[in-house]
């Protein structure tokens, strides 16, 4: 190819991906809302920590080029963790041609993940994996796509019977890979589904982490179905989390370090002296809820923004906005801005709201900016420095960068310059 090309052409993809492989495409050409912009970026981007090389990504994106299939480019992050399990693949990818009838991202990039790795039937939950890039869960999806039990899977940490790995891949499609992994374990155990659901709802991941306590809780739940019906579940699962963690470490974006735990155990328990510990450790603590307990919940699938101004000055500020999705973090941002985010608790436990931190680090650490409160993943409808302060020209232009990016609307209250 010769001189600069000014535009994608969604025609022909091969041809888009090489002007950008070449630097022959500038990526400020492309809109966010291009398909070839996130595979763009990546193969702009330093590559330290990725798979292969970039040179191996481009091929690969070449090889799945297909006119009336440019859509599989927006799934620019999971194309990349398809590239990173080469090894795997049962075919080349230059052989894939899509069976689906609709032609939207998701769908391609399921059906060229079908082609390249799977040889036996995977449930469909399954493979969020690939949207989530979980190392881990794509590790599990490949095992049983190559016919492997999930309880042999790499790094599996629950106890699985053969009975529960079986009821384990009949889980409903709209579970997570964790609540179908306690789906499992209770319907083999002859529980309930509406107590997957409860639990599915609550923290659960440090009780997880012991299972020979976790399957003895399942156990005193399922033998005593009126602890769900008179809404107790919630309440034993907070106290035995504020039992089991004994440290919370949260870094300056508010974000969860390694958690301390101890063991706790359920032997001899039964549900009344539950009960009895529960009320008593609740009559300890104000409103019921232990001053150290972690309280956290599932995050809005909207990405964190990572922005640096000027690039070419490694001592200018980074920008980051990024989501607060624990207790700890919530109050530790309303005591350093001086303002009431930590009221919203209960509406980001209810997953209607969810807070996010802008900071700008620099060489002198790190700076809290601004609060912003997202309303059901789409709507940003409040932005708020120190004191309740409005938000600043630059300050503003970053955060409506990260929603042009996000897809996300600016409500006209919020006052951004």
């Amino acid at each position: 190819m010769g001189s600069q090309i000014k535009k994608a052409d969604l025609s022909r993809p091969r041809k888009t991906l090489e002007a950008l492989y070449r630097k022959k495409l500038k990526l400020n050409r492309l809109d966010s809302f291009s398909p070839y912009y996130k595979v763009g970026k990546l193969m702009r981007g330093e590559w330290k920590d990725r798979p292969g090389d970039k040179r191996g990504f481009y091929e690969f994106l070449s090889a799945i080029a297909r006119r009336h299939y440019y859509r599989v480019f927006y799934q620019g992050e999971a194309l990349l963790a398809i590239y990173g399990q080469t090894k795997h693949w049962l075919k080349s990818p230059k052989g894939w041609m899509p069976k689906s009838i609709g032609n939207a991202g998701e769908i391609l990039q399921q059906d060229l993940i079908d082609y390249l790795f799977v040889r036996y039937e995977v449930p469909q939950f399954m493979y969020q994996a690939w949207q989530d890039i979980d190392p881990l869960h794509i590790s599990w999806f490949i095992h049983l796509a190559q016919g492997q039990n999930i309880r042999t899977a790499p790094g599996m940490q629950a106890h699985l019977t053969k009975k529960m790995a079986h009821e384990f891949l009949q889980a409903p499609t709209e579970y997570r890979i964790e609540d179908a992994l306690i789906y499992g374990q209770v319907m083999a155990m002859g529980g309930r589904k509406s107590l997957v659901k409860k639990l599915s709802l609550l923290s659960t991941s440090y009780l997880c982490q012991d299972q020979e306590m976790w399957l003895t809780l399942l156990r005193l739940f399922i033998n005593n179905p009126e602890l769900e019906e008179d809404q107790q579940v919630d309440r034993i699962v907070n106290y035995l989390n504020d039992r089991r963690l004994v440290k919370v470490q949260i870094d300056a974006y508010g974000q969860l370090g390694p958690q301390v735990t101890r063991k706790v155990s359920l032997k001899g328990k039964t549900a009344k002296s539950l009960m009895r510990e529960v009320k008593d450790w609740e009559n300890s603590n104000r409103y019921g809820i232990s001053a150290g307990k972690l309280v956290t919940w599932t995050p809005n699938k909207v990405r964190n923004f990572l922005y640096r101004a000027n690039k070419a000055d490694q001592k200018s500020p980074i920008y980051r906005i990024m989501q607060l999705t624990n207790n700890y973090a919530i109050e530790r941002e309303g005591e350093v801005m001086r303002h009431c985010v930590g009221s919203y608790l209960h509406r980001c436990e209810s997953g209607d709201t969810s807070i996010w931190s802008l900071t700008a680090t620099t060489c002198n650490g790190v700076k809290p900016l601004l609060t912003i409160q997202l309303h059901e993943g789409e709507t940003i409808v409040q932005v708020r420095g120190k004191a309740n302060s409005m938000p600043g020209v630059d300050e503003s232009k970053i955060v409506r960068q990260w929603a042009k990016r996000e897809r996300l609307k600016v409500a006209n209250y919020c006052e951004l310059e």
